[in-house]
């Protein structure tokens, strides 16, 4: 049996599908803890999130903190020295966070997400693996040397490295209290992360690239959780909380084993409209050239003709001039 997707999330869809993947996932998670505590509505601090926490878990109370002030952040604070209480909130999350602080402070910023969570931390993320640094390093080289832009959160990566998975699990708490759910099927997000970028480059792309997410986040969000995958989910229990963890971990496998489209057929499909559009465009630049060599050939006819023209009336003109310098010597002889 096919399972119908998130009847919430349809009109998620249209998000970028690397941004719905992340955020669908939170929700999932926190669907599965509200059942398991019976609340109907949890707290929730987002660390270094952005206003899709709030939209994706429209019946939980969200707080937003955040180092950089902006619209919707609630808390301007250091992740590391949270001006919060012990397990002052129900849900820490943190959503690709972790990779963007250095490596030195990481332990710091999880010791405080477990401090101030009274029962779960979620953590997700890129972490290191065989994987994910070859999809940043392969992603960057393809924004510096095709699109020509430097790509800050990607440099970021590369500058810091990516959190260690092991060590993450381990400042949250003991094995049996964590859970480990890899998110972002590599060999789907990398080429789609390529072909979006492609149609933002190209005109009326913008549309396409909505519609490209759409689908994707239809077909493809339960199946992408599968390894190698470039992001992993990290959920940590404050306390011993029997058969949670297991729910979530439930949810995910029965999914994905469910649903597993073969979007081999849509990579290859942009890859022929590639070069398509790439022998499309040599086409029009032969097309340019035939038109300029006819124009130049044109002007060269014209300019071969003005010069004739112009031989020809010198021709005449010095037949004119020889026809009256021998008139005038007949007329010296003859005087």
């Amino acid at each position: 049996m096919r399972l119908q997707p998130d009847s919430r999330a349809t009109g998620m869809f249209e998000y970028p599908f690397d941004q719905y993947q992340r955020y669908q996932d939170i929700r999932q998670i926190v669907d599965v803890i509200r059942a398991a505590t019976g609340r109907e509505r949890l707290t929730i601090l987002d660390v270094g999130g952005t206003d899709l926490a709030e939209r994706f878990l429209p019946d939980d109370v969200v707080t937003r903190a955040n180092l950089e002030r902006s619209p919707g952040v609630q808390m301007q604070m250091d992740g590391t020295r949270l001006a919060l209480r012990d397990g002052s909130v129900d849900v820490v999350i943190t959503v690709d966070t972790l990779e963007h602080i250095p490596a030195p402070r990481r332990a710091a910023f999880l010791a405080e997400l477990s401090r101030v969570a009274s029962d779960y931390v979620i953590v997700t993320g890129p972490f290191e693996n065989p994987y994910s640094p070859t999809a940043d390093r392969l992603l960057d080289a393809y924004f510096v040397t095709i699109a020509g832009i430097v790509h800050r959160f990607l440099s970021e990566h590369l500058e810091y490295g990516l959190p260690d998975p092991d060590a993450t699990r381990r400042a949250l708490g003991p094995d049996a209290r964590t859970l480990m759910i890899p998110s972002g099927y590599l060999h789907h997000w990398l080429p789609f992360m390529i072909i979006k970028y492609e149609l933002q480059r190209m005109h009326g792309g913008h549309a396409i690239a909505v519609d490209l997410d759409r689908f994707y986040n239809y077909q493809a969000y339960w199946s992408d959780h599968r390894a190698p995958s470039y992001r992993q989910v990290i959920v940590a229990a404050a306390s011993d909380q029997p058969g949670v963890l297991d729910a979530i971990r439930s949810t995910f496998e029965q999914h994905r084993d469910d649903a597993a489209p073969d979007l081999n057929g849509v990579l290859a499909m942009w890859h022929a409209l590639r070069w398509n559009q790439t022998i499309g465009g040599y086409t029009e630049e032969l097309q340019r050239l035939h038109a300029a060599m006819a124009r130049q050939s044109a002007e060269l006819a014209r300019l071969q003709h003005e010069v004739e023209q112009t031989r020809a009336l010198v021709r005449g003109y010095e037949r004119g001039r020889f026809i009256r310098l021998m008139a005038a010597l007949r007329r010296l002889i003859g005087g």
